[in-house]
């Protein structure tokens, strides 16, 4: 038996809840519709004869008895059966964003990292760029040494006494 709704973005499970979850449908054309709405962005999926649907998924008109109605008088709400024909129309909108983005949220995060060094953004480029272009390793480690120490000069100029980058 599952434990967890399959529909996406659902994280209910069967040990705490007090509405039964729901099997798919036998008739092919309405298990496809429900398959649909329950995995929006998985069209190839189809459940197995495990997978259900927690009842949270359904209106209260959906079913033949009210299942609010019911425990409002204390009555248990695990027979109750769901109308023919009857759609799951119920989804949370905490679906993920899209995964790709995620990788761009990153990088931006660590770009306050890079400017917390005090570095002017040209000296790594330039220094990175005539590594890479083969070109003399003078050149690349004379710029670096004498844009580094101008830039240490001011930092320390700038800096308040007690920061951790300030230099012994």
């Amino acid at each position: 038996m599952p434990r967890y709704c399959v529909a996406e973005g659902c994280g209910n499970s069967l040990s705490h809840r007090e509405l039964p979850m729901r099997k798919f449908p036998a008739d092919e054309k309405l298990r496809a519709v429900w398959t649909r709405l329950a995995r929006p962005s998985f069209p190839t999926w189809v459940p197995t004869p495990d997978d259900r649907l927690c009842s949270d998924h359904f209106r209260d008109d959906d079913y033949e008895r009210s299942p609010r109605a019911l425990k409002s008088f204390g009555l248990p709400t695990k027979s109750i059966r769901l109308k023919r024909g009857a759609l799951p129309s119920i989804f949370s909108k905490k679906r993920k964003a899209n995964p790709l983005s995620e990788p761009l949220e990153k990088r931006r995060k660590v770009a306050p990292l890079l400017d917390a060094t005090n570095l002017p953004v040209g000296v790594a480029d330039t220094c990175w760029e005539t590594e890479h272009e083969e070109a003399e390793p003078s050149v690349c480690s004379a710029t670096r040494s004498a844009s580094l120490s101008d830039v240490f000069d001011s930092a320390a100029s700038t800096t308040t006494q007690g920061s951790p980058r300030t230099p012994a």
